[in-house]
């Protein structure tokens, strides 16, 4: 994404362009509720074993 976000030229951005950053964010606040998940996990079954 950085790539194509540096990539890009001022003069490329039409109104048709869409800023790929807020799929970005999506996509990385999904991952980060697994990771968060996972830990929580991992805590209560050290806790209960």
């Amino acid at each position: 994404m950085n790539r194509k976000v540096k990539g890009t030229r001022p003069e490329d951005l039409g109104p048709g362009w869409r800023d790929p950053r807020p799929a970005w964010r999506d996509w990385h606040l999904v991952r980060t509720c697994f990771a968060v998940a996972g830990c929580a996990l991992t805590a209560a079954a050290v806790v209960l074993s």
